[in-house]
């Protein structure tokens, strides 16, 4: 549950900023803080005694990592097309 609120949260904080109404400092570390607080939230659920344990939970959000790694690449390399 807390994951849910701290990324509605960091969403509407995103929101702003982008509007340019937000953007110093103290919102950078906000978000750093926000970040890994969800992070630690979603870690520890995946790893409780109910879901996946912790070395299947590390495998599954290792692998997420590394296909998100691959992908973020792939998009990279990709040459622009005309109608972009």
């Amino acid at each position: 549950m807390g994951a849910i609120v701290l990324t509605a949260i960091l969403a509407a904080m995103f929101a702003a900023g982008g509007k340019g109404l937000i953007w110093s400092l103290p919102f950078y570390w906000a978000t750093i803080v926000m970040v890994r607080a969800a992070g630690t939230d979603v870690g520890d659920f995946l790893a409780g005694r109910h879901m996946l344990g912790l070395a299947l939970s590390t495998l599954v959000t290792g692998l997420a990592f590394v296909a998100l790694l691959v992908v973020w690449k792939h998009r990279r390399t990709q040459p622009a097309t005309a109608g972009e």
